[in-house]
């Protein structure tokens, strides 16, 4: 075979393998071909890849006072909240100076994407960003909100105190919902439109599934539940005060 037809043969597989490589990311490439040419073939030789970088957390540094929740859209896009109504947020690099948008305790924030996030408080109110603002403050409840989860800028579910849940329709949050009478709600985490996971009580959780909510169940637990995170409809963690 003539060299040149060999290296535009080369030329050419190698443009392919890079297009799959940037396809399914280079960190899950499991093999590598490379092409040595001799006098008239082509041997393929398997290259190990590199080992990713194992993650690692960043030692703490001062942003705020009292910090009660954070939430990030990606990892250019970060915004945390505190307990005088402050909210900070990060571009990639670094943390902004704390700006007030709120006059009492943020209890929690949600940010699906760089557009939108939704911060609640312990007076009943929301208080919403749109991309380059916060709005003012709106009442949505008339007891303390504790937490709120938004999996998608048209879907949000805030819960309070006293056993409600509260739907945003991406236009409205709607009237409060009794869903767990009169026991306080610690937090809810929504993985998609079709389920949220609210937490909270004596170590009872409620699912939310297709627009209803369960009845309060009881963990096999002791002690109450204070935060959740749900990656999928298969996969929720929680965890308690003592640290478990």
């Amino acid at each position: 075979m003539d060299q040149s037809v060999q290296y535009d043969l080369l030329r050419r597989y190698l443009t392919l393998i890079n297009k799959f490589a940037k396809l399914i990311g280079s960190s899950t490439l499991l093999l590598v071909i490379t092409f040595v040419v001799t006098a008239n073939i082509f041997i393929l030789l398997p290259v190990s890849p590199a080992k990713a970088a194992t993650p690692t957390w960043s030692t703490p540094i001062a942003i705020d006072f009292e910090i009660t929740s954070v939430s990030c859209a990606t990892v250019d896009f970060c915004v945390a909240v505190d307990d005088t109504g402050n909210v900070a947020t990060y571009n990639g690099t670094s943390w902004s100076n704390p700006i007030q948008i709120d006059r009492t305790q943020l209890d929690s924030v949600s940010c699906p994407s760089v557009d939108f996030c939704a911060a609640v408080d312990n007076a009943g109110t929301v208080v919403t960003y749109n991309g380059s603002s916060w709005a003012s403050p709106i009442q949505i409840d008339g007891v303390g909100l504790s937490s709120v989860s938004c999996p998608a800028v048209t879907f949000c579910v805030a819960v309070d105190t006293n056993g409600n849940a509260i739907n945003y329709n991406g236009t409205t949050w709607l009237n409060p919902v009794s869903i767990d009478n009169g026991t306080s709600l610690n937090a809810i985490s929504c993985a998609s439109a079709n389920f949220c996971i609210a937490i909270g009580g004596e170590y009872e959780f409620l699912t939310y599934t297709g627009g209803t909510w369960s009845n309060p169940q009881i963990i096999n637990y002791q002690i109450s539940l204070i935060s959740i995170s749900c990656a999928s409809t298969n996969f929720c963690m929680a965890v308690d005060y003592p640290g478990s």
